[in-house]
């Protein structure tokens, strides 16, 4: 049986549910002064409450995450999370469970607001800035605004992992290495030297002999989808590449596709009748045009918007952190594609937003930095 308490927490979400968070902090401000409870422990159970509510009725993660079974119980209550028991496997959970955004306290508002910032690009100051003077989260610091938006890229670089169809052109593009924000460097192009600094632009043999490089393997098919994969330092053959992109090649119950070296580098066509996907030349390309564009143009467009990313509109990404931001990248490409627009609106942000929570992807700092 709920307390009285709990009766008058649940009458005032009834209330202040779609109002904006400032005003909702102060309704919630109000409430604790006529209870004579503590604001901030006030503010966080409301607030978890609002957040659960607001999945139930989306239909957000009601079933188990271990087994997907939709028949539970509810287990327990405890500071308003519902905790369910799964009828099928016996394991218990909550709608944040494996989430994003489990144990963590902030209002939907502002996470739609912060994943809105985190696409549109802006720094990690401005972010930090404009959450103080919009919501008043005035105890975040830098590096919890930089944790919580890599939890988002790492996501949202998950869910970017979609099958290509069609007609499919693979090339691979190198970024020079960074090891932006680190404190101790190491050269990997010789391990038992020193790594020194490196400071404004290097000439053409001396970043030759210096400076690695890290190859980014590419797809695009003749739709515009996109895939990019980091595949390795220093230069990488054409099979390579097309082994890390195998996988995204949409199966249709036909033999896999298996090229050879010699066939890729052979300036002919290479295409296959059963799957009707191949490494194509530049020749054929010319003919096929997919609104307006040869997918050989649509590849190199592809690769100058890579290098506009990374080196312009990031400032530069660490090699360590390329592959989630590379995914990130890819997810917003392809998005693009699939809608004719930019996610602009809050419409279009907090339905990114729900595909993030669906997803029940977490960010773990052991399997990002597992290949270090």
């Amino acid at each position: 049986m709920e307390t009285f308490e709990q009766l008058n927490r649940h009458a005032l979400l009834e209330l202040i549910e779609k109002l904006p968070y400032p005003d909702f902090k102060h309704a919630v401000q109000l409430f604790a002064q006529m209870e004579k409870l503590d604001f901030h422990q006030e503010l966080n159970l409301i607030t978890t409450f609002h957040f659960q509510s607001r999945m139930e009725k989306l239909g957000i993660n009601n079933t188990c995450p271990s087994c997907g079974s939709s028949h539970h119980t509810i287990h327990a209550i405890r500071n308003e999370i519902k905790r369910y028991r799964c009828k099928d496997c016996s394991k218990t959970y909550t709608l944040f469970s494996g989430t994003v955004i489990e144990k963590t306290k902030w209002h939907w508002d502002i996470w739609v607001r912060f994943l809105e910032l985190t696409i549109h690009g802006h720094s990690l100051n401005d972010i930090q800035s404009i959450l103080e003077s919009e919501f008043g989260c005035n105890n975040i610091n830098h590096k919890t605004v930089f944790l919580w938006r890599h939890k988002l890229i790492y996501v949202l670089a998950q869910m970017s992992k979609i099958r290509l169809s069609n007609y499919v052109y693979m090339d691979g593009i190198t970024i020079r290495e960074s090891q932006k924000g680190s404190r101790s460097l190491i050269n990997y192009k010789n391990l038992k030297l020193e790594r020194k600094p490196r400071t404004g632009r290097l000439s053409i043999k001396k970043e030759a002999t210096d400076v690695a490089f890290t190859t980014i393997a590419t797809a695009v098919d003749s739709t515009g989808h996109c895939i990019c994969n980091v595949i390795g330092m220093g230069k990488n053959k054409p099979e390579d590449i097309f082994n890390a992109l195998k996988h995204y090649l949409e199966d249709d119950g036909h033999t896999p596709l298996e090229f050879s070296s010699k066939k890729i580098e052979e300036p002919q066509n290479t295409k296959t009748v059963p799957c009707e996907k191949a490494i194509l030349t530049l020749d054929y390309f010319k003919e096929l045009n997919v609104s307006g564009m040869s997918s050989s143009d649509m590849s190199l467009k592809l690769h100058a918007d890579i290098q506009k990313f990374i080196c312009q509109d990031m400032a530069n990404v660490s090699t360590k952190y390329l592959e989630d931001y590379l995914g990130f990248f890819t997810y917003m490409r392809n998005w693009r594609i699939d809608h004719g627009r930019c996610p602009f609106s809050r419409k279009d942000i907090e339905s990114i937003f729900i595909e993030i929570i669906k997803s029940r992807i977490n960010y773990s700092k052991k399997r990002s930095f597992a290949s270090l």
